[in-house]
């Protein structure tokens, strides 16, 4: 099964119509990335837009909290994605990915599909984890961090992600 995958402009997103997947790309207050230990790996939270849910938004904060036990500030829409699957049914799937600061981050408790909470740098979820290309990866975290929404702690922790490896240094 072959997947093809188009970015579009995020304020496109009330053209679209439907959404079938909202995912959240969450920042810690340190400036590294919440993401979950899924049973396909580490991911950002995201999940189906389900009948429940009031729409993509809620659908962004309802995983964020069923896979990794996190609340959030405000959101903004970081990116609008559809998935071309080149397969039998040729189905395409449109996803919207959200960010914003972590408000709350109790204690984590292992639920159905996520075993542990992982907070990690930019340049260190780009290099080891999530699915896809590399480059899709640093291109959404790094849309993410531009899109974090106003104020003085987005702007505090807009300065501490780091998207590229720290250099090393010879003692």
């Amino acid at each position: 099964m072959r997947t093809t995958l188009t970015w579009f402009d995020p304020h496109r997103l009330a053209d679209v119509g439907r959404v079938d997947v909202a995912g959240v790309v969450p920042f810690a207050p340190d400036g590294r990335i919440v993401a979950a230990r899924l049973v396909r790996g580490v991911e950002f939270p995201a999940g189906h837009v389900e009948d429940y849910d009031s729409g993509p938004e809620q659908t962004a904060r309802r995983e964020a909290w069923e896979e990794t036990g996190i609340r959030l500030g405000s959101l903004a829409v970081v990116q609008l994605l559809r998935a071309d699957h080149d397969h039998r049914t040729r189905r395409t799937i449109w996803a919207v990915f959200y960010t914003g600061l972590v408000q709350e981050m109790p204690t984590f408790t292992p639920r159905h599909e996520s075993f542990d909470r992982v907070l990690v740098h930019g340049w260190e979820y780009v290099a080891r984890y999530g699915s896809g290309p590399a480059s899709e990866r640093f291109r959404l975290l790094a849309n993410a961090r531009v899109a974090l929404p106003d104020g003085a702690e987005a702007d505090r922790v807009r300065g501490l992600v780091r998207l590229s490896r720290p250099a090393l240094t010879t003692g």
